[in-house]
């Protein structure tokens, strides 16, 4: 069985930064929801790790 979702690096410049995520999207034609997050102050990884734990669960990593 595929993959449920694909995986693609995404950069844009903001103001002179160069800024970078991953695009997630579901196998199929769609439409479909979306989320944006965007980190706020303070460090964060693409897990959006915090702490001892991981605000994600594995489904929204993409993990299964």
């Amino acid at each position: 069985m595929g993959a449920s979702f694909t995986a693609a690096e995404a950069t844009w410049n903001l103001d002179g930064i160069a800024m970078r995520g991953t695009l997630l999207r579901p196998a199929g034609s769609g439409p479909f929801p979306a989320v944006v997050l965007v980190a706020g102050s303070g460090p964060t990884d693409r897990q959006w790790s915090h702490g001892p734990g991981l605000a994600l669960p594995p489904a929204a990593r993409g993990e299964r």
